[in-house]
């Protein structure tokens, strides 16, 4: 039975002094769900129905008028019927019950809740209202909590019955009404046992700590006892009642598991186990057993730690002292430098009390010594700030290079450094190198980049850099190598030229003139036909007798330019684009075939270039007389009437729509 379900939280919320409106919204909460939850168990002769309030009122309100419960045979599909009508004890028999025997004092609480001293808990004034309203709901709350627990306080509350007329073989289904108010439950005639699961141990100071799953288990028990014996065979309950976990409403983050604390001596191998009680007062089968014990927790004395102050390199001198030596199995050392912090396991013989720190990098440490005894308890000394010095100066900046652009802007760059110290740099200029060098930066330069700016107009050719690495203990590295820059040259080179070209039949070649200047390093000819951007179609690093430009088009005027290149990337103007067309294409030979009859002849003319533009010449003649221009076809076909007797031939050129002509086709003979 889930009464504590309905609130196991709900005793504490009352009872612990907290807000009563916050008590009264967690009910309503639950209310608005279902305000009777009914529980069933098959006793194979009889069904045992548990029931409970989430509202305060309706259970307040049920305390004088009966309860109905309702019974249908699921078995035999049958109907609902009324078999009992439950009320809470009188006085009389409940005080008379208690009386009997000492288990059953706790009918004392229901007794006292129910009938007695009600003036305290109903509403008279509103100056303690509050005061009756937490003790109102006192009472419902301590009601169910031991109809919960015993099954005897549960029937003695009117939250229990007996359904002692049952069949075995059949299953049954049971309706609780309560005012207006009903719950349903179907009790099938064979229900699935569990017992409970210790989930985890923890091993404390004098005592252990056991761990279940809190919503497992609220599934099927109300309360618990917990058994520990010193064989595994004999135990012993460790509480007089059964143990209930309360929780307190503030805690927002539910708990997941419940836990009790088991006394027990250090190193004392003690047995556990769980056995479930249920809302039917029955007690479930025990748990599997565990082992556990108290184990030592008490860490060692704190030790103390001290430094020197000697500027040793990347080494310090670590001291300490132990009020308790014989209680420490193993000392080790936690060093800690920016965010990285490392232990450093059995730093030292438990005898011992000092030893030197050897590290990698200069700076301020932070240590602490710990202290470690035979259970494996720690304790930490204060923690030691101290400064380690590098007293080695750093190595020079390796692999420096540097690079001009054309407007005086030098960019100077390195490798990063292998030590780990180096917090920046300073970068050194000279116009020769054989005078004094001048530091650039004011201040330590951060960065492995500087940019320098020189001037173009001086009569000096070269610049000369290198660069010193500076540590955080203010040490200067030896200089890196030597950098020259030349600088850069501003002038562009002097122009080439397209000297000369031709039009061919492969396409276009042109003569090239190249620059006279000495620091050209190549020559890029562009191209662009019509409006088209220019495109680069070569770069010459020899300038040859004449070039070929093959990729062209028919009759289409190509535009053409040449630049010369120096080896500071200046580039010479284009002093002369020369337009150029390229050849047209020639019109293809058509063939001429004929057809006749009696007085008609009909040509047909075959042209391998398709072209529905094109138009045809044809000439004519008859017999021996010279061929003259007939007619201009626009088609490729012809016809006409002829003259028997006569020897008429017919030649053919194709006309494209620019006017070019091409070739006359062979002569055909027609005679009617």
């Amino acid at each position: 039975m889930k009464i504590r379900l309905l609130h196991p939280t709900m005793i504490v919320v009352c009872t612990s002094f907290l807000f009563i409106s916050f008590c009264h919204a967690q009910k309503e909460a639950v209310s608005n769900k279902n305000v009777i939850q009914l529980q069933g168990k098959h006793y194979r002769d009889s069904i045992v129905l548990r029931w409970g309030y989430t509202d305060a009122k309706l259970w307040y309100k049920m305390l004088k008028q009966p309860v109905k419960v309702y019974r249908r045979n699921v078995s035999q599909n049958g109907k609902y019927e009324a078999i009992a009508e439950i009320m809470p004890w009188d006085s009389t028999k409940i005080e008379a019950t208690a009386a009997v025997s000492q288990k059953n004092e706790i009918l004392v609480v229901v007794l006292e809740n129910i009938y007695r001293n009600w003036g305290n808990s109903t509403f008279s004034d509103y100056g303690t209202i509050l005061e009756k309203t937490d003790n109102f709901n006192n009472r419902w709350s301590l009601v169910h909590l031991v109809a919960d627990q015993f099954s005897l306080a549960a029937e003695a509350a009117g939250l229990r019955f007996t359904d002692k007329t049952i069949n075995p073989k059949f299953n049954y289904a049971y309706k609780v009404v309560a005012g207006e108010n009903q719950a349903y439950k179907v009790i099938p005639s064979k229900q699935a046992s569990f017992k409970p699961v210790i989930y985890q141990k923890e091993e404390k100071e004098s005592s252990v700590v056991l761990y279940w799953d809190q919503k497992l288990h609220d599934y099927h028990y109300t309360s618990y006892w917990v058994e520990s014996s010193t064989d595994g065979i004999n135990y012993t309950r460790l509480t007089e009642v059964p143990f209930v976990q309360m929780t307190d409403q503030k805690i927002t983050t539910p708990k997941k598991y419940y836990s009790f604390t088991a006394p027990n001596t250090n190193y004392q191998k003690k047995y556990y186990r769980l056995i479930g009680n249920d809302a039917f007062g029955d007690e479930s089968l025990p748990s599997e057993a565990i082992m556990a014990m108290g184990r030592d927790k008490t860490p060692p004395p704190v030790p103390s730690l001290y430094a020197d102050t000697l500027m040793n390199h990347l080494t310090k001198n670590l001291y300490w002292t132990l009020n308790n030596p014989s209680d420490i199995a193993a000392l080790h050392l936690e060093r800690s430098f920016g965010d990285k912090t490392e232990t450093l396991l059995n730093w030292v013989k438990p005898g011992e009390n000092k030893k030197t720190d050897v590290v990698d990098l200069a700076g301020i440490y932070k240590y602490r010594l710990i202290a470690a005894d035979t259970a494996g308890n720690f304790a930490y000394s204060t923690p030691l700030y101290t400064r380690i010095h590098d007293m080695v100066p750093p190595s020079k900046p390796s692999k420096p290079v540097a690079y001009v652009d054309t407007t005086g802007i030098v960019t100077l760059g390195w490798n990063e450094h292998s030590e780990k110290d180096i917090i920046g740099y300073n970068i050194y200029a000279a116009d020769g190198n054989k005078r004094s060098f001048i530091k650039l930066n004011a201040q330590t330069h951060r960065s492995r980049i500087y940019q320098d700016t020189i001037g173009t107009s001086l009569l000096n050719e070269k610049r000369y850099y290198f660069i010193v690495a500076v540590d955080d203990d203010f040490m200067r590295s030896p200089p890196s190598d030597t950098l020259v820059i030349s600088r850069p040259d501003r002038i562009p080179p002097s122009p080439s030229l397209i000297g000369d070209y031709r039009v061919l039949p492969e396409g276009i070649r042109l003569t090239l003139l190249p620059s006279s200047s000495r620091d050209v390093v190549r020559h890029d000819l562009w191209r662009k036909a019509g409006t088209q951007d220019w495109q680069l179609i070569h770069q010459l690093t020899k300038i040859p007798p004449s070039f070929t430009d093959t990729d062209v088009k028919s009759g289409v005027s190509y535009y053409y330019k040449i630049h010369a290149v120096d080896d500071g990337g200046l580039i010479s103007k284009a002093v002369d684009i020369a337009e150029i067309a390229a050849m047209k294409s020639q019109l293809s030979k058509p063939e001429l075939s004929f057809t006749k009859n009696e007085n008609t002849i009909l040509i047909s003319i075959a042209d391998a270039d398709n072209n529905e533009q094109n138009k045809y010449m044809l000439y004519k003649a008859a017999d021996n007389a010279s061929h003259q221009l007939y007619e201009i076809l626009p088609t490729n076909s012809f016809s006409e009437m002829g003259k028997p007797g006569i020897k008429w031939r017919y030649r053919v050129r194709t006309l494209s729509s620019d006017g070019r002509q091409g070739p006359f086709s062979d002569e055909i003979i027609v005679q009617l």
